[in-house]
């Protein structure tokens, strides 16, 4: 066997096989993190709150998928004005965001703030599922290295949130 082709069966095991798996790992740990912020209310009004920030960005979803091309495009043409830099920028400090509120947040005695992660969270979610309905998660490439590159950086020196 080539050199060329273990070059061309690793970069297809990495893109067709490792970066779906990313992918997916990702989505994990937004519903896993959502799931428990939502276990860990104290009453059922707690947990109304919690469930609704983490629904409403769900229900955004909805309701942009179901306007007309033109309007959706405003998204997608927000996304490709940013070059590589920016987006990885961008993503790395989306990625730090998530776990420095869910340091904040996440267990505090304020349900405001705990709704305000799982919101925060699904947004992220949402946003990446719209990537991917709309065809544009290539154009997202460097936007979640930024996020899992600095989101591991921060879970190595400071440790994961305790969600």
């Amino acid at each position: 066997m080539k050199m060329e082709e273990v070059g061309n069966t690793l970069q297809w095991i990495f893109t067709s096989i490792l970066y779906p798996i990313l992918i997916i790992g990702i989505f994990l740990y937004i519903i896993i993190s959502i799931s428990i912020i939502i276990h860990h209310s104290s009453n059922s009004g707690s947990h109304t709150r919690r469930l609704m920030g983490a629904l409403l960005p769900v229900i955004l979803l909805i309701f942009i998928t179901i306007t007309e091309e033109e309007n959706r495009m405003v998204i997608t043409k927000t996304v490709y004005l940013f070059n590589n830099l920016y987006r990885f920028l961008i993503g790395a400090i989306i990625g730090i965001a998530l776990l420095e509120f869910g340091r904040i947040f996440a267990h505090s005695d304020n349900d405001i703030g705990a709704s305000i992660y799982a919101m925060f969270l699904s947004a992220f979610g949402v946003f990446i599922l719209y990537s991917i309905m709309q065809g544009v998660l290539s154009s997202m490439h460097y936007l979640l290295f930024g996020i899992i590159l600095a989101g591991g950086l921060d879970i190595i020196f400071r440790g994961a949130p305790n969600i």
